[in-house]
């Protein structure tokens, strides 16, 4: 059985499962539009002991539900880069950032908010949107479809669970946060100053997936490295053992062995 932090203040918008007090690195995990630090779990229960996941929690969700959405990315992106700066002061291990599809996009704009003491190792983005490229702000843009129309592009493009999408009544509840968080992506376009660390793109068997590395390197002055997985659709939802494999992967040769810091957890 999990363990869950305190549920006030900064705890409410971070889930720490069991804890792990001898990790080497963090690992600061954002889901995809719609969802909260849950889809997290499975993956932080199948990593390796040496690492420790952490989930980010926006508003309007899970136990911040009552909690008004963030209408913007940099809203979100600020909240962000400040419950991490807090919480790694207080561990002091080296950090690594993942983010799925709409939380890759949170989690690339909260890292050129991080204080510089913050040891951010690295990002990992899988279902990523291109650095750079403008979300449509008007016609077919995700946020303005019908609501049949946008089950039908969710499905298409495995981006939500199939049996939240199969059912009505879940659907519907969870189609107002969904589309305030896909309006977060209107005419938005990462603008920021490039960053000083690695980005890990993580590249499935699915023929939807679009990586361009290039647009990648554009955003960070660091290296920019693709690992293939074998997973054909969503890793985190689908294959999370497959995902917790990959981020430790990751993490060996972003983490050099015995970073980590005394302080504890």
């Amino acid at each position: 059985m999990s363990q869950t932090s305190a549920t006030s203040g900064t705890d409410r918008a971070l889930q720490k499962w069991t804890p792990r007090p001898h990790t080497s690195a963090v690992v600061y995990a954002l889901a995809h539009a719609g969802a909260g630090a849950a889809p997290w779990n499975p993956v932080a229960a199948a990593l390796p002991s040496h690492l420790e996941l952490r989930a980010l929690r926006l508003p309007g969700r899970e136990n911040r539900i009552a909690a008004e959405p963030h209408t913007s990315v940099a809203s979100a992106a600020a909240e962000v880069a400040g419950v991490i700066a807090a919480d790694a002061d207080a561990h002091g291990k080296p950090v690594l950032l993942a983010g799925s599809c709409f939380g890759a996009m949170i989690a690339l704009a909260a890292l050129g908010l991080l204080p510089a003491h913050v040891p951010v190792r690295g990002l990992v983005a899988l279902r990523q949107p291109i650095p750079g490229h403008v979300a449509p702000a008007s016609g077919d843009r995700p946020s303005a479809m019908s609501t049949a129309d946008l089950r039908i592009w969710l499905r298409d493009y495995r981006l939500t669970p199939a049996a939240l999408l199969d059912d009505d009544a879940v659907f519907a509840f969870f189609e107002p946060l969904l589309r305030s968080d896909l309006s977060l992506t209107d005419g938005y376009a990462f603008t920021g100053s490039p960053l000083d660390v690695p980005v890990f793109l993580l590249r499935t068997a699915s023929p939807q997936e679009d990586l361009d590395s290039a647009a990648w390197g554009r955003a960070t002055s660091a290296a920019v490295r693709v690992h293939d997985v074998a997973v054909d659709g969503d890793p985190l939802t689908e294959a999370p053992t497959v995902l917790a494999e990959a981020i430790a992967a990751i993490a060996a040769t972003a983490v050099p062995a015995g970073a980590a810091s005394p302080l504890s957890v």
